[in-house]
């Protein structure tokens, strides 16, 4: 099923930059946005536009709906470190959202560290794809994020 909204084109280019450069990585674009990290702390070229394009999209769909953050870090350093380390994620796409016009009250961080690590490894191991804040919106019973329907 697809409906038809106005996207501001913003979106499709962050949809597009997600499944030409990172193809593995946008396993379901419509419903989530995934930020990555370089290993020092700060995003991969062109993942701006990706936050942009969440902000877009929420604003544009849902802007009374809360927006999640869940960082994850890789497993270099203690648990301690990793926890801050995420946190730092959160609050650079936090940042990002709320220069592009969210509203800071509705942002809801899960800093994890190495807790729940997308892909699996062991310990004191550099894994870029658990370097990363997931974006999703609502509470989680919406399937269509916010009315925006991909399937």
């Amino acid at each position: 099923m697809i409906r038809i909204f106005h996207i501001p084109s913003v979106v499709f280019m962050a949809l597009a930059l997600i499944s030409i450069a990172s193809p593995s990585r946008a396993a379901d674009a419509g419903r989530q946005y995934v930020i990555y990290f370089r290993e020092d702390s700060t995003l991969v070229d062109g993942y701006s536009d990706v936050i942009k394009a969440a902000g877009a999209a929420h604003e544009t769909f849902c802007p009374q709906q809360q927006i999640n953050l869940l960082a994850s870090t890789d497993t270099i350093g203690t648990n301690a470190e990793n926890i801050q380390r995420s946190k730092n994620y959160a609050r650079i796409v936090t940042d990002q959202l709320v220069e592009f016009g969210v509203d800071k009250s509705l942002i809801i961080v899960s800093a994890t560290g190495e807790t729940r690590l997308p892909v699996p490894t062991k310990d004191n191991t550099a894994e870029p794809e658990n370097r990363r804040v997931t974006i999703t919106f609502g509470d989680g019973t919406d399937p269509y994020m916010c009315g925006l329907v991909v399937d």
